[in-house]
């Protein structure tokens, strides 16, 4: 497989939604994290490891299987107008089974 790198402007919630999709980093200005209010501090005694965390919020509600697919239908339109980018992609695939 041939890894391409490509450069987007996107909205931050559109670049962490394929972020997560294509299992792909994100890169971005220090001016934008400032403005933002996050600072990153370098430990030169603990290094960054680049290994995926996971976070509480990921591991909600990993089975849709138990809804109609009328609530799916209605759950990915509340997510996705939610900004909920990784759930609705999980609702979006229980569709997709079912069809």
């Amino acid at each position: 497989m041939v890894k391409q790198r490509w450069k987007i402007d996107s909205r931050t919630s559109d670049a962490i939604a394929l972020a997560l999709r294509f299992g792909c980093p994100i890169y971005t200005y220090e001016s934008i994290m400032v403005t933002a209010g996050i600072l990153m501090e370098e430990d030169a005694e603990n290094p960054r490891q680049d290994e995926p965390v996971e976070d509480e919020i990921f591991r909600e509600e990993t089975s849709f299987t138990e809804y109609s697919l009328t609530s799916l239908v209605q759950m990915l339109q509340a997510a996705v107008e939610n900004e909920e980018y990784e759930k609705a992609s999980r609702i979006r695939d229980e569709i997709k089974k079912r069809q």
